[in-house]
C-alpha cells in the first residue's frame, strides 16, 4: 500500500450522531439544517482531527453532554457542532449542534442548570472528579443523609481541633464505666433493701 493511501485510509471517519444532537438539529431550519449537514460532511468525512480555520479542540469547557475528550468544535456559520472522535471506530461523535448568538462565547451554549442535575443525580451513585488539563481540581459526592450541621461540622477547623485533642486524652475501658455506673446503682440498691428490711424488723 501507497504512503498517501495509508494516510487516506486513516482519516477515513464516520459520522455518528447522538439522539439529543439530531433533535436539536431537527429544531433548525430545514436550510440550516441542509447547511449545518453539508458542512458536516465536508469538514469532518476527511480531515475531522486536523485543526483548520473553522475547527478546533476546545480546552478547559465542561459541556453537558458525555463525550470522549478531547471535544472538537467545527463552526458553521453561527452554528457551532461539538463533536468527539472514536479512533478505534474511525468513527465522528456529533454530541451537540447549537446555534451561537452574537455576543456569546462558547461556554454560554451549555446548559449549566441540565449539567448539573446530572452531575447530582450521577453523584448518588458514585464520586465524580473534575478535572483541569487532566488534573484533579474538583471531587463532588453525595451528602448522603447528613445534613446541614454535619456538613458545618465536616468542615469545622475549631470541631476537629477538639476531637484531636480529645483522643489524646487517656481512655477508660467500658467494663471500668459499667463498674462505676452500675456498681453505684446496685450498691444505691442493696442500701436501701437492707434498709426497708431493718424498718420492717423493727415495726414488727
Amino acid at each position: 500500500m501507497a504512503k498517501n493511501e495509508m494516510t487516506a485510509c486513516q482519516h477515513e471517519i464516520y459520522n455518528r450522531y447522538f439522539t439529543s444532537a439530531t433533535e436539536e438539529l431537527e429544531a433548525f431550519r430545514p436550510f440550516d439544517q441542509r447547511k449545518i449537514t453539508a458542512a458536516i460532511h465536508d469538514q469532518l468525512d476527511d480531515d475531522a482531527d486536523i485543526p483548520a480555520r473553522n475547527r478546533k479542540i476546545l480546552h478547559d469547557v465542561v459541556p453537558d453532554f458525555p463525550f470522549k475528550p478531547p471535544l472538537w468544535e467545527l463552526r458553521v456559520g453561527e452554528y457551532r457542532i461539538f463533536y468527539d472522535i472514536d479512533r478505534d471506530g474511525a468513527i465522528v461523535n456529533v454530541r451537540a449542534v447549537r446555534r451561537k448568538e452574537k455576543g456569546k462565547r462558547t461556554e454560554d451554549l451549555f446548559s449549566w442548570q441540565k449539567y448539573t442535575e446530572k452531575i447530582v443525580e450521577a453523584a448518588q451513585h458514585e464520586r465524580i472528579l473534575i478535572t483541569r488539563k487532566g488534573k484533579p481540581v474538583v471531587l463532588i459526592v453525595s451528602l448522603g443523609f447528613k445534613d446541614e450541621e454535619d456538613l458545618h461540622l465536616e468542615e469545622s477547623r475549631e470541631f476537629w481541633e477538639m476531637i484531636s485533642e480529645r483522643r489524646k486524652q487517656p481512655t477508660v475501658p467500658l467494663a471500668e464505666v459499667e463498674a462505676r455506673l452500675f456498681g453505684r446503682r446496685n450498691g444505691a440498691k442493696n442500701a436501701n433493701s437492707q434498709g426497708r428490711k431493718k424498718h420492717r424488723k423493727t415495726g414488727s
